[in-house]
């Protein structure tokens, strides 16, 4: 397979483990809701889903439109989308999307949500630094400490609610006994996995975003899973990591989401 067919691929298994599509190619659903700091006990609830997702690499587009949309105007999105040339440039939203915003708008109000560049994020990077990775004892003891104590200052002012919102798995920097940065699971599917990662202020530039992205590759739990990483257009702190990691984008994608 070529490399942008392989890119292509891999939006499209991103497709299928973040929504649940109809027979007719709706969204049904979204994405499953992230756990907490440990593996769901049971199958994990579904979020809506956008109304509409559209992405697209050097070998074309995928779209998918949720199945509340009204028929004439699900048809007309679908042929302006069929009708754009492949979403190869990140930088450069498609033509149609503002025609499609205000078509989708005539159902309801909408936002939009991007344009991200997605990655592909190897797995079993090399962190080089030393952390703390859920499934592990030292994750175990890290979890105690915070049940015990509490949240720190710095994750409540990072707006963190509580240990709910580690969602599994996860891994963490430490600078003795603070938490420096921390990457997560938003969406967990059968086949892969994406990544989010936040460094707390007073750890920024000094590398420790880029080395938790790496060890959250190498979690045994994501072993096999096809994993990405994306960001946001104006993100240049993200855009660095990808940078540093040299992460080899695969396309594009934005989410036109209920307001």
């Amino acid at each position: 397979m070529s490399d942008a067919g392989d890119d292509f691929a891999r939006l499209q298994r991103d497709v299928a483990d973040s929504f649940v599509i109809s027979a007719a190619g709706r969204i049904e659903a979204g994405s499953p809701l992230p756990s907490g700091p440990r593996p769901a006990a049971s199958a994990p609830e579904r979020a809506p889903g956008p109304r509409l997702y559209f992405a697209g690499g050097a070998a074309g587009n995928i779209i998918r439109i949720r199945h509340d949309v009204s028929e004439p105007v699900a048809a007309r999105v679908q042929a302006l989308a069929d009708a754009a040339p492949p979403w190869s440039d990140p930088d450069t939203p498609p033509s149609c999307l503002d025609e499609i915003v205000a078509l989708l708008s005539r159902d309801a109000p909408v936002e939009v949500n991007g344009p991200e560049i997605v990655f592909r994020l190897p797995n079993g990077l090399n962190a080089g630094a030393t952390l703390v990775q859920s499934d592990t004892p030292e994750g175990e003891h890290l979890l105690a400490r915070l049940t015990r104590d509490g949240l720190p200052k710095s994750l409540i002012h990072a707006g963190f609610l509580d240990l709910g919102e580690f969602w599994w798995p996860w891994c963490v920097a430490m600078q003795g006994e603070d938490i420096a940065a921390m990457a997560f699971t938003p969406r967990l599917g059968e086949t892969g996995a994406e990544i989010g990662v936040f460094t707390f202020p007073a750890f920024r530039s000094r590398g420790y975003a880029a080395a938790v992205t790496a060890g959250w590759s190498s979690l045994p739990s994501l072993a096999g899973r096809a994993l990405i990483y994306s960001t946001r257009l104006t993100n240049r702190s993200s855009r660095r990591v990808t940078e540093r990691l040299g992460l080899h984008p695969i396309g594009a994608r934005v989410r036109i989401n209920d307001r």
